[in-house]
């Protein structure tokens, strides 16, 4: 399996080698079904062939093992028949089909799981939760052949992988500041945090603040999160995210957070994607879905992460950073 080496910054992570996943061993049941049915038909040509006299005189047991293995590949061709048509079974049997539903881009049934897909896996090698760390928690990824822009974030010690533009506008959500919200109560006040740290768990979502228009974004399941002001009447109202929001790490901020503050989740607008590090190999893995499942189900970001021309911003601001050619504000833009 063929892995990138990467010897530039993470904001150039380009040229990854898609590797197709298939879950389950159905692939590898389909070959050994097709080289046995291969077997025994030559064993039963070869019976046809010889002489009948010469036939009715083989041994009684070597008979019964051909039967048996015609009888078994007769069976196995009707359950590989069932799970993924009669096409790939090996007599090709009009009338075993499958009633139960199938997924249409890995021909995998239902009954394997929702999650049981088929996914492209993105490896990259010379990776380390310390080199994270050095590079602000995050590293953004061009991923080839899909060629989508993807952010990894490392926060309070968990990988998440998400669009790296933002659905909205296409601005660098991946460069966006990190928000921990509480969820039953809206933001966090500094006492909060240092509970938190203290081993108090609380009901924390993370997000990913866009730059340019201030749009919330759970880093986890890439929802919509709005936060919203009761302002003591009973009316609720959408509150601003510079006065609502303390950022973690915690940095210094001129208003408090408002203690009427309700966060509330809307519709998935960012589409995550699954990460994982292997520390002893060093081998970082992003799975992607395939994507004529992605077509099934649409997400907002899915379009300006797989344009080009305004997924690199991310990349860009992530290199003016690394060179310390700017401040640790995003620039802005004007709506």
């Amino acid at each position: 399996m063929a892995i990138s080496n990467q010897t530039a910054t993470a904001a150039t992570n380009i040229g990854s080698t898609p590797h197709l996943y298939l879950c389950g061993s159905y692939a590898n049941a389909a070959q050994c079904q097709s080289f046995a049915a291969c077997v025994v038909r030559l064993l039963v040509l070869l019976l046809q062939l010889l002489p009948s006299p010469l036939a009715h005189s083989l041994p009684p047991s070597l008979t019964r093992v051909c039967l048996f293995m015609l009888l078994n590949s007769f069976v196995q061709s009707l359950r590989l028949s069932a799970a993924f048509g009669p096409s790939l079974g090996i007599f090709n049997l009009p009338g075993a089909c499958n009633e139960e539903k199938k997924n249409v881009a890995s021909g995998i049934p239902e009954q394997l799981g929702e999650r049981a897909l088929m996914v492209e896996k993105h490896m990259y090698e010379g990776w380390s939760y310390e080199r994270l760390r050095q590079q602000r928690n995050r590293a953004h990824f061009l991923l080839e052949d899909c060629y989508r822009f993807i952010t990894v974030i490392l926060h309070r010690g968990k990988l998440y992988a998400i669009d790296s533009p933002c659905y909205h506008a296409s601005g660098p959500l991946g460069e966006g500041e990190i928000v921990d919200l509480e969820e039953a109560h809206g933001a966090l006040t500094a006492e909060d945090l240092c509970r938190s740290s203290e081993g108090d768990k609380l009901p924390l979502v993370a997000c990913l603040r866009c730059p340019w228009h201030g749009y919330l974004i759970s880093i986890s399941s890439g929802e919509l999160v709005e936060i919203r002001q009761d302002d003591g009447n009973g009316r609720q109202g959408r509150g601003g995210s510079q006065r609502a929001i303390l950022s973690y790490p915690l940095q210094p901020q001129v208003d408090a957070p408002c203690s009427g503050a309700r966060v509330s989740r809307g519709r998935v607008v960012q589409r995550t994607h699954r990460v994982s590090l292997d520390e002893t190999t060093g081998i970082l893995t992003i799975e992607v879905e395939d994507e004529a499942e992605m077509r099934k189900r649409p997400v907002a970001s899915d379009r300006p992460a797989c344009n080009l021309k305004t997924g690199a911003l991310t990349m860009q601001i992530f290199d003016i950073k690394a060179r310390g050619l700017a401040s640790d504000c995003l620039p802005g833009r004007d709506v």
